[in-house]
């Protein structure tokens, strides 16, 4: 999808700087002082304008959140919607998760969110799916024993490919839907939403890393 760009975006990145993390590699190990009201911490990669996580942070005071973005003009609206709504336990990456070892150290995260990543649906492109095995070992590097993996996707080939993967990397999938409904607890991301409105089944699963 071709991203909009925002006018005065330098202007607007200033106004939101201090929950935009520019060197994330400095907070390895002491995420949670950025929040000391937080006992725990999740991630979301690729975390768009912000819905479901703004969303989660609200929900969870007791969780600090870290959303990875790599787009600033995508990155803008949901620090600014987090700035809006006076949230204190959510912080922005503008970066992806190729990062991740070098910003956590093990075990120091208790959820890591995957909600409608990019399929890249050439073959050749799959190395940079985010449910690929090589990302599959930085979660599980970052991820606590008794952490999760929750993934929700559009994309029927990707599903299938990240359950797959997940498998044969030793993943204890405990829930599995090709058709998830929508209740209260359900957070919408802006791609559900649009989805659900035009009758694309929403595929979730959650999965638990190898022991």
């Amino acid at each position: 999808m071709r991203i909009r760009r925002r006018k005065h975006i330098m202007e607007r990145l200033q106004k939101v700087a201090p929950f935009l993390i520019e060197t994330p590699a400095d907070y390895r190990g002491r995420w949670l002082s950025l929040a000391p009201q937080c006992d725990s911490m999740s991630l979301e990669l690729g975390g768009g304008m912000g819905a479901f996580i703004n969303e989660m942070a609200l929900r969870n005071p007791k969780t600090l959140y870290i959303a990875f973005e790599k787009e600033r003009d995508v990155i803008i609206k949901a620090l600014e919607k987090t700035v809006s709504l006076e949230i204190t336990n959510l912080y922005f990456v503008l970066d992806t998760a190729v990062i991740l070892e070098t910003c956590f150290e093990k075990h120091e995260v208790g959820a890591i969110y995957l909600n409608f990543s990019d399929p890249w649906p050439h073959w050749k492109a799959a190395i940079r799916r985010l449910t690929h095995r090589n990302f599959l070992k930085m979660y599980v590097h970052c991820l606590k024993p008794d952490g999760y993996l929750e993934f929700k996707t559009d994309n029927a080939g990707l599903f299938a490919f990240s359950h797959k993967e997940l498998r044969e990397c030793g993943w204890d999938i405990t829930f599995y839907t090709e058709d998830y409904p929508h209740d209260a607890d359900n957070i919408l991301t802006e791609y559900e939403e649009r989805f659900r409105a035009i009758g694309i089944p929403i595929r979730k699963l959650i999965a638990l890393p190898p022991k």
